[in-house]
């Protein structure tokens, strides 16, 4: 990119020299340099477009500053004063301007694809906008860190507002932003910072990103003969038969099985259609903005949670019915399906706040620092109010204690198997995570916008079926703990053929029959 504002700074400069010097060997030697420029910009601008380092209107937006530029020399070269006096000007601006385009260059959308595969290298993407959080000391304000503030350039903005002030540390964040100028000395500023007696604790501010892999093979149909539910599209779900839903709404019908309490899981996604037909009667809007999903995901997942079941619509949900769970979203990825940890955090706080009991997040990413410790801080804050966080293990195949928020103590992390219960290729192992389980997560069949539906993989699908699982649990018992439903949907879990990679597989009926069994003793 340097590279390139250089080659455009050379070729305003040495067209705007030769229109001055227009005469003899000095406007030869001018014409000579500015095609030498304007090669050297043609090559610099066609090679950032084709690697997707600069968009199409910022290479215009320089083609037209130089034609304006070389437009002000033409209709002034004839005054020698005027001309001379504006080259020098134009020659003493030009660092100022290469400060300015260095920090203002457009870049294009992004590719959901590119962005994927790096945001699971070594290397994970950090956001352009604030690429640190820090936490204060209690009793340090922010004004302490002036004296960095100005030799970087750096900006802060609160990071968070939790309600609930007392109970964490979490109101203590800021989030840093480092102009562009400085970005390459990232390592130094978080150093710098470290070094600061105000400063608690500082961390990246990584992109996290969910990555659903679209069902290629034909969708094998469950061995059932005859559902115990009338939603129609439950032929398309494999995993209605190893999960043994029959015998889980049979139990739950025939013990009259009551809810205590009306579970509120949230979804914490893309943003969900909250006006699916299979989803509406039992979803609740939280903010207009996370009732839409332009992308998908969030309405996938939220299917698999919670589709209203035996409705005669779509497809059924480990939610026997209504009274059992309302879900909600908040929209925490970006229409390209990335947000920053920053986003995620701030809608688990939100989600919090709001009065969830469950959440879900299918979504994830590489983490950098040796321990993510504001998501730490945030499940503790979850614990604090009762909230059990369900979280995909991520679609790597690597282990999911590299990721985060998989990795934070007190999530349940899951995994994904296949239509013959083996770990899927993608997903990622669970053998150092303390609540590691796993769910269906190959060709999922589930709700998607404008009353649609479609097939997915990945563990992002796997997580929502755990949700919805843990989300009737604690209708039924509402002082669960995340330990409590763990050891429960363990206990009762299906051994799978690497258990110490996925977990025990769900087994819902077993799961809510053990429930209502310690629950009568």
């Amino acid at each position: 990119m340097s590279l390139y504002i250089l080659a455009v700074l050379s070729t305003l400069f040495t067209l705007s020299l030769w229109h001055v010097l227009y005469k003899g060997v000095l406007g030869k030697l001018g014409s000579v340099l500015f095609y030498l420029s304007l090669a050297g910009f043609v090559v610099s601008a066609l090679n950032l477009y084709m690697n997707d380092q600069i968009g199409a209107l910022a290479i215009l937006r320089d083609i037209i500053i130089i034609a304006g530029v070389s437009f002000f020399f033409m209709m002034v070269k004839e005054n020698k004063i005027l001309s001379i006096a504006s080259l020098f000007m134009l020659g003493s601006a030009l660092p100022y301007m290469y400060e300015y385009l260095k920090d203002h260059q457009p870049k294009p959308k992004p590719d959901p694809s590119a962005q994927a595969i790096s945001a699971i290298s070594d290397s994970p993407q950090l956001d352009e906008l604030n690429e640190l959080l820090i936490e204060l000391k209690p009793g340090f304000s922010i004004a302490e860190l002036n004296k960095l503030k100005s030799e970087y350039g750096l900006e802060f903005e609160k990071a968070f507002d939790p309600a609930d002030h007392n109970q964490t540390d979490l109101d203590d964040y800021f989030a840093v932003n480092i102009p562009d100028r400085y970005t390459q000395q990232l390592a130094e500023i978080k150093s710098a910072l470290e070094s600061k007696r105000a400063v608690e604790w500082v961390e990246t501010n990584e992109v996290m990103y969910y990555d659903p892999i679209e069902s290629s093979s034909d969708v094998l149909p469950p061995p059932v003969k005859k559902y115990l539910v009338d939603d129609p599209l439950n032929v398309n779900k494999w995993e209605y038969g190893a999960l043994e839903l029959n015998k889980f709404y049979d139990y739950i019908v025939k013990q009259k099985i009551k809810p205590r309490k009306k579970t509120s899981l949230f979804i914490l996604d893309t943003g969900v259609d909250g006006e699916h037909e299979d989803l509406k009667k039992q979803f609740k809007a939280f903010d207009k903005d996370s009732s839409k999903d332009d992308v998908g995901h969030g309405t996938h997942c939220a299917g698999i949670a919670a589709s209203v079941s035996n409705n005669k619509l779509g497809i059924s949900s480990l939610v026997p019915n209504s009274k059992f769970v309302e879900v909600s979203s908040i929209k925490v990825l970006a229409g390209f399906g990335f947000g920053t940890q920053k986003m995620i955090i701030d809608g688990m706080i939100r989600a919090i706040d709001g009065g969830a009991d469950v959440i879900s997040m299918s979504l994830g990413g590489k983490s950098t620092d040796a321990r993510e410790k504001a998501y730490t801080e945030v499940v503790e804050y979850a614990a604090l109010h009762n909230v059990i966080i369900i979280t995909a293990a991520g679609n790597a195949a690597r282990d999911a204690s590299l990721f985060c928020p998989a990795n934070s103590a007190g999530v349940i992390a899951v995994a994904a198997v296949d239509q013959n219960l083996n770990r899927t290729s993608f997903s990622n192992t669970l053998q150092h995570i303390k609540f590691g389980i796993s769910a269906p997560g190959k060709d999922i069949f589930s709700t998607y916008p404008k009353n649609e539906y479609k097939s997915f993989s990945g563990t992002s699908m796997a997580a929502p079926y755990v949700a919805g699982l843990v989300s009737v649990l604690r209708s039924v018992r509402p002082d669960l703990s995340s330990a409590d439903v763990f050891r429960i949907m363990h206990t009762t879990g299906k051994v799978t053929k690497e258990p110490y990679k996925t977990g025990h597989l769900i087994q819902p009926y077993e799961a809510i029959k053990l429930l209502n069994e310690e629950m009568l003793n």
